[in-house]
């Protein structure tokens, strides 16, 4: 059985040919996970198992629609060592739990990065807790952001949280590791 939590006059476009319908009817689902069924451009659901928002929405300009959960975007977790003044003496830190999926849909990555105070020897290697390597080769960090190469695995489920390992060549005095990821 739905109930009509209420109306709402809605336009949104989060990125190219991602956008959302003009009217929308908001209903209390309940249940876990997306609302199943047909939906089209004026309907909403809030599960209340969850906590979750869907919008019935369209990745392709309108042609198809499907449920999308309102955490949906692009979301970054940051995660650095060091305290930028003092060196980090050389060695391998492994730190894990500081990010994970904590939702009810798959994160895909988009992009790893690292970087850190100088270009020295000091990289960056991340992994879930499956455990499944999320880079090919660790990053060298230089004094920029570098881009590193995905590996096979390119997503993270629900309840993974991320494994990063620094390994610091005793000059670096922060090392910082960026991983973006998708929800859409």
């Amino acid at each position: 059985m739905r109930k009509i939590l209420g109306l709402m006059a809605l336009v949104l476009t989060l990125s190219p040919g991602l956008f959302f319908g003009q009217m929308q009817q908001i209903y209390e689902s309940t249940g876990s996970g997306v609302p199943t069924g047909a939906c089209n451009a004026q309907m909403q659901y809030f599960n209340v198992t969850n906590a979750t928002m869907y919008f019935c929405g369209s990745t392709n300009g309108g042609t198809t629609y499907s449920w999308i959960a309102l955490a949906s975007g692009v979301k970054t977790c940051t995660m650095s060592l060091g305290d930028g003044k003092n060196a980090i003496p050389a060695g391998t830190y492994p730190l894990d739990f500081q990010c994970s999926n904590d939702t009810s849909i798959a994160y895909t990555i988009l992009s790893i990065q690292c970087a850190s105070d100088n270009s020295g020897a000091s990289t960056c290697d991340v992994a879930t807790n499956a455990p499944s390597d999320l880079l090919a080769t660790p990053i060298t960090a230089l004094s920029s952001w570098q881009t590193g190469t995905l590996s096979s695995t390119t997503t993270i489920t629900t309840s993974q949280y991320l494994k990063r390992t620094f390994v610091a060549d005793g000059s670096s005095k922060q090392i910082t590791m960026k991983v973006v990821v998708s929800t859409f």
